[in-house]
């Protein structure tokens, strides 16, 4: 049983390591495109919402992952807390979005486009 536990451990291990290594691989010859990530796709603006959404996930995610190497018999349970952080986390993005959009939308509304305010300039 010590050697079938040991077998499954590697293979994860393998399997988690290899798709490191592709995603690693698609991001550095541009497949995976992540320029401007952190940045507001409709303004093009700086993001401190997309920025604080992605820390908070690959916090969550690196704590995951080492309490299963801590016990790897076993999924570990995934506390109360990290999930109130992650929905708090992902309620903050998308209430930012929210307000960005409609914020855009009444300046539309009003005639203030990015070319209007451009011209105004």
């Amino acid at each position: 049983m010590q050697i079938l536990s040991t077998l499954v451990r590697l293979e994860i291990g393998g399997l988690l390591a290899s798709l490191g290594v592709i995603v690693a691989y698609q991001i550095l010859t541009g497949r995976i495109h992540t320029q401007r990530m952190l940045f507001d796709k409709a303004t093009g603006n700086f993001s401190p919402g997309r920025v604080q959404l992605l820390l908070l996930t690959l916090m969550t995610v690196f704590y995951q992952v080492l309490q299963a190497l801590k016990d790897p018999t076993e999924f570990p349970n995934i506390p109360q807390e990290a999930l109130l952080v992650l929905g708090g986390g992902n309620l903050a993005y998308l209430g930012g979005k929210f307000y960005s959009s409609a914020r855009r939308r009444e300046a539309e509304s009003n005639g203030q486009t990015k070319k209007s305010r451009r011209a105004a300039k």
